[in-house]
């Protein structure tokens, strides 16, 4: 229901607030976790792009500005629940989520990450503690979401590194 929901609001270019607390309250009706809450946001946005990510593929030029264009405009749906470093690694495990049940979003994973957090939607503590439990999991698709998600991350300890210099 929210996949349809967000994919209407974008196809129809309907008001993004109206279409925030449509979210909202289709999370609290259904009693859903914020990780599914965000795996189903995130698989809305994945289906969306044009062209759509290929399982397999490197994601492209064009699918990539599309999700950004995509999730400029709707961020707010994103950033509904995500004020607290936790919340923020429960949207992070919702992304992962989406990409372990949707193989082929995996090539949008690090430019999501990378949006986010340039967005200011996910913070570095939140990423970099995603990152720790996702290791410790020892789950064979959380192996490949971290491969998927190197770029990133990398970047995000040697900044921290500069940083303390």
């Amino acid at each position: 229901e929210m996949v349809e929901t967000l994919s209407r609001g974008v196809q129809n270019n309907l008001d993004v607030d109206g279409i925030v607390l449509e979210a909202g309250s289709l999370k609290l009706t259904h009693h859903a976790l914020l990780e599914e809450y965000y795996a189903a946001v995130f698989r809305a946005f994945f289906s969306l792009t044009d062209p759509p990510p290929r399982e397999g593929k490197q994601a492209g030029r064009e699918t990539m500005f599309s999700l950004m264009s995509i999730l400029k405009v709707w961020k707010p749906v994103i950033a509904k629940f995500a004020k607290a470093t936790d919340d923020q690694k429960l949207m992070l495990d919702g992304l992962a989520t989406c990409c372990r049940r949707h193989p082929a979003s995996l090539s949008l994973l690090d430019y999501t990450l990378n949006l986010l957090y340039d967005w200011e939607l996910v913070d570095e503590d939140a990423a970099l503690d995603w990152e720790d439990e996702l290791r410790q999991s020892a789950i064979p698709e959380d192996v490949k979401t971290l491969e998927c998600a190197t770029n990133f991350l990398t970047f995000l300890k040697e900044a921290d590194e500069e940083s303390d210099e």
